[in-house]
């Protein structure tokens, strides 16, 4: 009876050690998304909602600015919790080495970037069935030119044009290791 209470104990201790370090990735998480005011600086009728349905979470959005284009994205990583945030770190990065280290400006290009970068750390796996990636829809607001680009994978645009209400579909395939990935290629759209 000693020995249950004392592993009853510590399994509750270790509880405890794991809750509190996935409420400490969340801060680190949190800390490298884009602050909402920067993003309503550039878009001021803009809003972001936000809301993880664990500690962590494998949805993010993202945000950057270069050269007066303005680049947003909503992404849905695979899964949800501590895998889903694992991944929503590597298209995180992976979408700022396109723009800051690939120069890459036109959202479909930039999927496509993405889509190499997640498919060759899932490749690299000695399992061939790993299909984990994510959906995103990216756009890029050029207000210069008075111009939005548009890539995704499978999340559509949804826009006004004259009072009318207009859907963009995204790509048919996820960004990210599926059968078939070496074919695909993100289409760009004009707005």
């Amino acid at each position: 009876l000693r020995k249950r209470k004392m592993f009853g104990y510590d399994v509750l201790l270790k509880n405890i050690e794991l809750t509190d370090s996935i409420a400490y990735a969340r801060h680190i998480q949190e800390a490298i998304l884009p602050l909402r005011k920067e993003i309503e600086k550039t878009f001021p009728q803009s809003f972001v909602f936000f809301r993880p349905k664990e500690i962590v979470s494998g949805d993010f959005y993202w945000y950057h600015s270069r050269n007066n284009k303005h680049y947003i994205a909503a992404v849905d990583c695979t899964g949800h919790g501590v895998p889903g945030a694992l991944i929503s770190i590597l298209g995180y990065n992976s979408l700022n080495q396109a723009i800051n280290d690939h120069n890459l400006v036109h959202p479909s290009d930039i999927l496509n970037y993405l889509n190499k970068s997640v498919s060759s750390v899932f490749n690299h796996s000695e399992r061939s069935t790993v299909r984990d990636g994510m959906d995103i829809s990216l756009c890029c607001v050029d207000y210069n030119e008075m111009k939005v680009e548009y890539a995704g994978a499978f999340n559509p645009l949804y826009y006004f044009s004259n009072g009318v209400f207009k859907k963009i579909k995204g790509n048919r395939f996820p960004v990210g290791s599926y059968h078939g990935s070496d074919n695909k290629v993100f289409i760009n759209h004009e707005i």
